[in-house]
């Protein structure tokens, strides 16, 4: 049996009268708000390693941070609540035609705290040169960890036998 239209406009009624709506002069409900937001991307900062990370807990770390882009920053980040946020540095860089993709910022059960990034397509071609990816990020404190956590630029370091890892860092979120 076919419904025809006269049944589907009433269905379609149906299904939104019990839908509330703001009255007039309310504005909807807000969202909360993301645990992650993205500040830029497509950074490159003079740090020594194309693979780093690095964290802003207050405005005086976030300003040197800041400072170390390269080149810098066209416009300013959005403003970050140091009292409820702090800020996470993902420093990449890779091919221009192939750029990583951020995904998600994952922290595990034993508290460590690392990007998740997107597979590349496995027959895409790719240019052999450096471009900065990197991503800069304001973290809900309540998302993170409350004592000092291993930030990773991946969940496996670069170079896990390599004294001297830039991709990895010790953050006290205090």
């Amino acid at each position: 049996m076919r419904a025809g239209p006269l049944m589907v406009v009433v269905l379609l009624l149906a299904a939104c009268a019990g839908a509330p709506s703001p009255s007039a002069g309310q504005s909807p409900a807000v969202t909360p708000a993301e645990p992650v937001r993205v500040l830029a991307t497509n950074l490159w900062a003079g740090f020594e390693s194309p693979f780093s990370v690095a964290a802003a807990t207050d405005q005086a770390s976030f300003d040197a941070l800041m400072a170390g882009f390269e080149p810098p920053l066209a416009s300013s980040p959005p403003a970050v609540d140091f009292d409820s946020e702090l800020v996470l540095f993902l420093g990449m860089s890779g091919s221009s035609s192939c750029p990583e993709r951020f995904e998600r910022l994952v922290v595990d059960d034993t508290g460590r705290v690392y990007a998740d990034w997107a597979d590349q397509l496995p027959a895409q071609p790719c240019t052999d040169d450096l471009q900065g990816q990197g991503v800069l990020l304001a973290v809900a404190r309540a998302a993170l960890p409350t004592e000092p956590f291993l930030f990773s630029l991946r969940a496996e370091p670069i170079c896990p036998e390599c004294p001297d890892q830039t991709d990895q860092l010790v953050v006290d979120p205090r």
